[in-house]
């Protein structure tokens, strides 16, 4: 069962005007890791949801998650009223084989030539 949590700032937060929620480096340099904020659970809540709770403690959340309500069935699409009017066009059909092109419109690459080094004698 989960707890209400309170929220209270550490006394020199509160003489500076600083809110639990809202100093993020506070929460994470001290909730669970200095004593004196242990004894008290100073920023019990801000701690717990920042994810450096106080032992034992599991608070309750300001905005519960909402149980899932039953999904209306989904309905199938009802056929069109009225086809379409804009007439399509036939495919069309090939009649002759397709080009072959003669062996001199293709490029043709020819091997880099070398010659061995010759040696003076």
């Amino acid at each position: 069962e989960c707890i209400q949590c309170s929220d209270n700032p550490h006394p020199y937060m509160r003489d500076e005007k600083e809110e639990c929620s809202v100093d993020r480096v506070l929460i994470e340099r001290r909730c669970n890791k200095n004593s004196v904020w242990q004894e008290n659970k100073y920023c019990q809540a801000s701690c717990y949801l920042a994810g450096y709770g106080y032992e034992g403690d599991f608070c309750c959340t300001s905005s519960p998650t909402p149980s899932p309500s039953r999904a209306t069935p989904l309905q199938p699409t009802p056929p069109p009223s009225s086809y379409t009017s804009i007439p399509t066009a036939k495919p069309t059909r090939r009649t002759s084989s397709p080009t072959t092109l003669p062996p001199s419109a293709y490029p043709t690459t020819t091997a880099p030539t070398t010659t061995a080094p010759t040696t003076a004698a």
